[in-house]
């Protein structure tokens, strides 16, 4: 059934994102090496929920190594790289901040009467997301390793991943017995 809810009651959901990252070059066996490693932050903020305050933090490295590179052969050049990361994933606002929601059960139905009428009568239940204390925030990590080159006019790229998500959200259900007369 239809019930009013007011978005200006609900409380604002604040998000600050912050990323820094650096690159550092240098020669390796006559070669190129390059490393740039990085780092994110998100904060969500929700004033007057259980959770509060949200902080999420995103590491993040990746290699490039430049194993042979010349311009005049018919081999440009062979690259070798590697990854590592993690993207940490902060809950939902509905999570954060759910929604009222009502459960309308039915709990008595007349007979339909000769103008065609009937009574219904319902048992109406609010149901609340529940604050979990052990929430993890989820993460997806990602490794990668791969080679990139280029023969004559054609580049190619090859890369073997690993992704994996940890601590993922789940919505389990909690039965509540319901009785009445």
């Amino acid at each position: 059934t239809w019930r009013e809810y007011r978005y200006n009651e609900q409380p604002f959901i604040k998000t600050y994102s912050f990323y820094a990252e650096d690159k550092l070059a240098f020669p390796l066996f006559e070669k190129q090496m390059e490393i740039r490693a990085g780092i994110r932050s998100d904060i969500t903020s929700v004033n007057g929920t259980e959770y509060g305050v949200v902080q999420g933090w995103s590491p993040r490295i990746n290699a490039q190594y430049t194993a042979y590179s010349n311009k005049n052969a018919r081999l440009k050049f062979v690259k070798v790289h590697a990854g590592w990361g993690d993207a940490v994933k902060l809950p939902s606002a509905n999570v954060l901040s759910p929604r009222p929601v009502y459960e309308d059960r039915l709990s008595f139905a007349s007979t339909t009467k000769t103008d065609g009428t009937a009574f219904y009568a319902y048992y109406t239940t609010p149901v609340s997301t529940i604050y979990n204390t052990n929430l993890k925030l989820q993460r997806r990590r990602k490794m990668e390793l791969g080679t990139d080159f280029r023969i004559g006019q054609t580049s190619v790229s090859l890369t073997a991943y690993r992704d994996k998500t940890l601590n993922p959200y789940r919505k389990a259900s909690t039965y509540l017995p319901v009785s009445y007369k």
